[in-house]
């Protein structure tokens, strides 16, 4: 990589879409993000996904900021997109790391695991025939490895109750692979394949039925009882944006609530392992979901991409760190101006781009 590049790719979906405002849906203000990112030392290139593709081989040796998307074609061709951008000798942002985890909570898991992250504790299974192998405490909390704001998120009391929101979650198999198998139990009975002596009609049914069979992946998580909120944590550079869901009567989950509330005093364990986590991974941007539970402080999810910005927006300011202590700044948040500054000052203090300073 040369450290001396200064253009970004600034990479969008269709109809210049960069990912998410007030909703999924709904974009930020590109034009506002791509002025302010030439605001500093760079030199910005915008181009669709489509045409990145198009012009792949020529992008090398640069910086390419982009934007996750929760529409599942758009991330495939995303990542297909992202991975060789990867191997041009670009640097990503977020990484394609990131990328990976993002809906796919099963992938973060495992990336949790290579940054030395074992709280929460969590398993992750390709199939409910693996469960048999593990020893579960329960209750456990249930999720799909994709879906927000509490959506595939269950908390299951025994493994029967387990095996049995499995089975709701699971596709069921369509009506012609149905009649397919009934005929190949009742009229291949007797049927043999020259060359293949170890051939038998009832065990390739049976090896056929497990074949096609719909499974899941899935991700077991640790089960805290007793939170009645949980913390969501934006972190764009040296802003520490920060809101506290609440949970509904009778519902253990926050995410999805829209329950927010906002205080102006630091809580100094929860800031200082967001910063930790922020340190670790080393992004210009991270959002997390932590929960504190007496002198503990648990990791849920983090994204780096494509998340709710409602503290941003609708919160009253933000924390930083001066001289070893939590400040708090009252002021009005804007995302597409936090994001470039937090870009800027990423790259600058990595060497890239034409000046030193920002």
């Amino acid at each position: 990589m040369n450290h001396n590049s200064s253009k970004i790719y600034l990479i969008t979906s269709h109809n210049r879409f960069y990912g998410q405002s007030r909703k999924p849906w709904v974009s930020i203000d590109t034009n506002r993000l791509h002025q302010q990112l030439r605001n500093g030392s760079f030199e910005v290139i915008e181009l669709e996904q489509h045409q990145a593709v198009s012009l792949l081989p020529t992008i090398r040796d640069s910086v390419v900021l982009f934007s996750f998307s929760q529409i599942e074609n758009t991330r495939s061709y995303l990542k297909d997109l992202v991975h060789i951008l990867l191997l041009n000798g670009n640097l990503l942002l977020p990484s394609y790391e990131l990328l990976l985890c993002h809906e796919n909570k099963g992938y973060q898991e495992l990336f949790k695991q290579h940054l030395g992250i074992a709280d929460l504790k969590g398993l992750y299974l390709s199939s409910r025939e693996e469960l048999d192998s593990y020893q579960i405490d329960y209750p456990v909390v249930l999720k799909s490895v994709d879906g927000s704001n509490a959506n595939g998120v269950h908390l299951v009391n025994s493994k029967q109750e387990l095996l049995c929101k499995l089975t709701q979650m699971e596709a069921q198999l369509s009506l012609f692979d149905r009649t397919d198998l009934l005929r190949r139990k009742y009229l291949r009975a007797k049927r043999s394949i020259p060359g293949w002596e170890n051939y038998h009609p009832v065990n390739d049914e049976i090896q056929y039925r497990k074949h096609i069979t719909p499974r899941i992946r899935f991700v077991l998580q640790e089960f805290i009882p007793g939170l009645d909120c949980d913390y969501r944590v934006i972190v764009l550079r040296d802003k520490f944006y920060v809101s506290k869901r609440l949970t509904r009567k009778g519902d253990w989950r926050a995410s999805g609530t829209k329950l927010f509330t906002y205080e102006e005093v630091p809580d100094t364990a929860i800031l200082d392992y967001a910063k930790k986590l922020f340190d670790k991974i080393s992004l210009p941007v991270l959002a997390m979901d932590l929960g504190k539970s007496g002198d503990s402080i648990h990791l849920f999810e983090f994204q780096a991409s494509h998340f709710g910005i409602t503290p941003i927006q609708c919160g009253p300011g933000f924390f930083s760190k001066n001289e070893g202590n939590w400040v708090f700044t009252k002021a009005k948040g804007c995302f597409e101006d936090d994001l470039a500054r937090a870009v800027i000052g990423y790259l600058v203090d990595k060497g890239y781009g034409k000046i030193t300073g920002n």
